[in-house]
């Protein structure tokens, strides 16, 4: 996509990317950070359901386990502590969306998310959009993540 998109677009750089997913897009990013830290600059994730954690105590999808062997490459933690981090979640996305090991709704997830990468030394920030749940409106969820990027924009 990123290819396709340097061809639509001639001039554009298209080495490294500003990656921004909500819910599951959230989660495809989520992934491709780990897969293809190469290609990005900085990347947002805003209310990721199901996310993937740098735990290797757990298989794939919660954690990576098993990651080497399902995609034959090595999580590069060195080049993920690189990319600047962004996770964003509606202070009202409260919804139960099953049990997992990270919690039971959004917040509870983001936040683990969060901390998991804290812990792993990456370069992360946590954002609460108040007042919206997961269908909040559009412009409010990206309200925090315009000010995240155009720092990166340099």
């Amino acid at each position: 996509m990123i290819n396709e998109m340097v061809l639509r677009y001639p001039g554009l750089d298209g080495r490294r990317v500003l990656m921004y997913g909500y819910s599951g897009g959230g989660q495809y990013c989520n992934r491709f950070f780990y897969l293809h830290p190469e290609h990005l600059k900085a990347v947002a994730l805003s209310a990721p359901g199901r996310s993937t954690y740098l735990d290797e105590t757990l298989e794939y999808t919660w954690g990576i386990k098993d990651w080497e062997q399902i995609f034959e490459k090595k999580v590069d933690r060195e080049a993920l502590a690189s990319i600047p981090v962004q996770l964003s979640v509606g202070d009202l996305d409260l919804d139960e969306i099953g049990d997992a090991p990270y919690g039971t709704t959004r917040v509870a997830r983001t936040q683990a998310l969060f901390e998991n990468f804290k812990q792993q030394g990456l370069d992360v920030q946590f954002d609460f959009i108040p007042g919206i749940n997961h269908y909040g409106p559009t412009d409010l969820r990206l309200s925090v993540v315009y000010p995240f990027f155009k720092k990166r924009l340099k």
